[in-house]
């Protein structure tokens, strides 16, 4: 099925491609106006696959934004705590991103307070990746896990990006990003692998 779409994909663009893109790009513009008139800061792009949405300097709450998306079947592929990535497809239909603008639109978010400097803090490397996944391993509960050496990749679903990667030191806000999460990977009954330090 996988072979079969990607096939069918190559085979659109090959005798379409042109017209789709035309069409996408129609459609992903007169999206992004009516959301940035509507209050949201949306970063300018010239990919016609994606739109770019930074929730925070818009006064939002990019996790309660992306939570009511999930509930309402809209996904998107990235979310960082701050900004947000939507993608399309060269087929994506006019109603679908129209759904996407509705849902934003037609509903009053937690707000806080913007912070231009405010940024996503990534864990230091302690070791490198192979050292990590290869040491003596210790499970350890997600708020007792920061500041301790993940020992393998862990995150939130959608968009399966890791917050923290094996090597790193694990940060108090990726905790808290799981925690809050539905649906992780890397996290087994609330806990995490972590490498077992020597006092």
């Amino acid at each position: 099925i996988i072979a079969a779409s990607v096939e069918y994909g190559i085979k659109a663009l090959a005798e379409n491609g042109n017209d789709l893109l035309r069409k996408l790009k129609g459609i992903k513009a007169d999206a992004e106006n009516k959301l940035f008139k509507a209050g949201f800061k949306v970063e300018k792009t010239d990919d016609p696959f994606k739109t770019v949405i930074d929730f925070a300097e818009s006064g939002y709450d990019s996790d309660a934004v992306n939570d009511y998306l999930g509930d309402n079947n809209i996904f998107a592929e990235l979310n960082d705590g701050r900004k947000t990535v939507f993608m399309y497809s060269a087929e994506t239909e006019k109603r679908e991103i129209k759904k996407l603008v509705k849902a934003l639109t037609s509903v009053k978010f937690p707000q806080v307070k913007s912070s231009k400097e405010e940024k996503v803090i990534y864990g230091e490397r302690a070791m490198s990746y192979s050292e990590a996944t290869e040491s003596e391993i210790l499970m350890l509960p997600l708020k007792d896990a920061v500041g301790k050496i993940c020992a393998e990749n862990f995150g939130v679903l959608p968009p399966c990006v890791p917050l923290a990667t094996a090597g790193e030191r694990i940060t108090e806000s990726e905790t808290e990003k799981v925690l809050k999460a539905k649906f992780t990977f890397g996290v087994y009954d609330g806990k995490v692998k972590t490498v077992r330090e020597r006092e």
